[in-house]
């Protein structure tokens, strides 16, 4: 990829951007949280990203750290998020729908009062071998629609989804938002770089899942 289509691809997306610090949540791109904002500071926060891009990051503390952890004890990783949809309510609690745009690395903390700003770079996940990414993913399909057979996590509508991708990398992002449900798993997959390497790692979580049904 030259330097021309890098900068189209990552037009419209914001260099610092508003993070949420949610103790377990972690978004996928292409997947989605719904949230729910009551405390001041993240309700700023909301404020702030509505009258800008509309934008905002949920991270979430490291491993033995709680959701009071200093900013270097907050995993880097991330996901931008786009709110799709705010209902803000008599109370000025709100509810809202954020969707997962693009994986992202937090470089630089600019901000951390009243809410936490954050210099983001765009973090896309590695695809080395496009062969072995591409039999992956057939296999990973395979075992989705075996889940799907089954009544397990995987809805007929995804199962469409997969079938009618072309990104590997995609694939695993919605797979893996999808079916993996326990909080640390879901931070490290989101964490690793290499697609091939999501795709293997999603492959034996649902072999696991079949194994138990």
């Amino acid at each position: 990829m030259n330097p021309t289509d890098i900068n189209a691809e990552n037009e419209g997306l914001p260099d610092s951007i508003p993070v949420m610090i949610l103790d377990g949540a972690t978004l996928f791109p292409c997947g989605y949280l719904p949230l729910f904002i009551s405390e001041s500071h993240h309700r700023m926060m909301l404020e702030a990203a509505l009258e800008g891009e509309r934008m905002f990051c949920v991270t979430s503390p490291r491993i033995g750290n709680d959701a009071s952890a200093l900013y270097h004890e907050l995993s880097t990783i991330t996901t931008i998020g786009l709110i799709r949809a705010c209902v803000t309510h008599e109370d000025g609690s709100s509810h809202l729908m954020l969707s997962g745009i693009k994986r992202a690395e937090i470089v630089k903390w600019e901000q951390w009062a009243p809410f936490p700003i954050a210099r983001i770079n765009p973090r896309p996940c590695r695809l080395e071998d496009v062969d072995q990414a591409l039999d992956a993913v057939d296999e990973l399909i395979e075992l989705s629609e075996q889940l799907c057979e089954q009544g397990l996590p995987v809805s007929h509508s995804l199962r469409e989804r997969l079938r009618q991708a072309t990104d590997p990398s995609m694939v695993a992002d919605v797979v893996g938002h999808c079916v993996v449900t326990d909080s640390r798993q879901r931070q490290n997959l989101l964490e690793m770089d290499g697609v091939v390497e999501k795709l293997n790692f999603l492959t034996a979580h649902l072999v696991t899942l079949l194994g138990k049904s």
